[in-house]
Parts: structure tokens; C-alpha cells; sequence
């Protein structure tokens, strides 16, 4: 939602507003019923509305203060505040290696990312195995600042951190009944804590 901001006269002349500061990322001015250009008139008992958009590129809060000066001695200001949530751009990419079906093994790399903005700690990676699975084992590698549980063996479900650019590497390993069903499906997971 837009920020709004209001201009009041609350005088018994006129006022002209002879100038406004310009806000500066994250925040824009976008409109509102205030003339767009300085110098602008309010008449006495008048107001106007400025609006503003807050775009946070980083978690955290924001303000920034913002002068307006008129024809009257001293001027004033008011100040536009928000808080940036954190956002990440989690993506997980699966592969295959089937080379060794024929001996009833088959071996996954899945390679978690994030592109950012924001930092992650505590996603959580899903990888749950069908029936005609087991003897599961997998290693997890951190790289460019990733971190994950070193080994473990079945089904994953397990927390990983993901600085900006950082990523983690599973390799899995598991055995295939047989003989071979006509599809084999798995299907992994990354979700963002709340």
C-alpha cells in the first residue's frame, strides 16, 4: 500500500510550499492530489496528499526524512518510514545418473541456490523416496558460504543455510527393486522458513 503524506493550511492566508525535498530509494514519490512541481498554492483550511511507494532491496527498517519548505518562518518536515521483509529466490536443480541401473543402483545430485537478495537460514530441503527405494545414502556439501548435515542415510528432510549466492550439493545413492519399474519419479523440495 502506498504511503500517504498530508499537506494541511490550517492558517487563515494562503501558504505557498516553495519546496519539497525528493525522496531517494527505497521510497518515490508517486502522485497524490499535491501539485506535482514547486512553487503550489494551498488556500487557508486546504490540504493536499502526497504518496509515496516504499521498494525495500534489503530486510530492515528504512526512514528518511523529508523537508518542505513554505512562505512562512520556519518550515517543517515529515518523515517516511517501512520495514523490508526478508526475500530469497530459492531454486533446486535435480539430475540423474541411470548408468548403473542395470546393477539395481541409481545416484541423484541435487544442488540447492539462492539468488537473493536476502540471506536464508533454516530452509528446509525435501527429498522423500518412493516404495521401490532403499538403502538410501546420501553427502551434503556447502559451497560459497552454504551449510548442511555432512551424511546421512533415507529420506531428506533437513535445514540448510543459503547466504546470497551460496549454494548446498546432495549426492544420493540408493538401491532400485527389481526388476526395474517402467517409471522411476522422485521429486525434491526447498521451502523458505516463515
Amino acid at each position: 500500500a502506498p504511503l500517504t503524506v498530508t499537506l494541511s493550511n490550517d492558517g487563515t492566508d494562503s501558504l505557498e510550499v516553495t519546496a519539497l525535498g525528493v525522496a531517494a530509494a527505497p521510497f518515490a514519490r508517486t502522485g497524490g492530489s499535491c501539485a506535482e512541481a514547486v512553487p503550489f498554492t494551498l488556500a487557508a483550511g486546504a490540504n493536499c496528499t502526497l504518496l509515496y511507494t516504499f521498494s525495500p532491496t534489503a530486510p530492515g527498517a528504512a526512514s528518511q526524512s523529508i523537508n518542505v519548505a513554505a512562505n512562512v518562518p520556519g518550515g517543517g518536515s515529515f518523515t517516511l518510514s517501512g520495514t523490508g521483509a526478508p526475500s530469497a529466490d530459492l531454486a533446486i536443480a535435480k539430475t540423474s545418473n541411470t548408468t548403473l541401473l542395470g546393477n539395481g543402483l541409481i545416484q541423484y545430485t541435487l544442488v540447492v541456490t539462492n539468488a537473493g537478495p536476502s540471506a536464508v537460514t533454516g530452509a528446509t530441503v525435501t527429498d522423500t523416496f518412493a516404495a521401490g527405494f532403499s538403502g538410501i545414502n546420501w553427502t551434503c556439501v556447502g559451497i560459497g558460504g552454504g551449510g548442511c548435515a555432512g551424511a546421512g542415510s533415507g529420506n531428506i528432510s533437513q535445514s540448510v543455510n543459503l547466504p546470497v549466492g551460496g549454494a548446498v550439493v546432495y549426492s544420493i545413492t540408493a538401491q532400485v527393486s527389481q526388476p526395474l519399474p517402467a517409471q522411476l519419479s522422485n521429486t525434491a523440495t526447498v521451502a523458505a522458513p516463515n
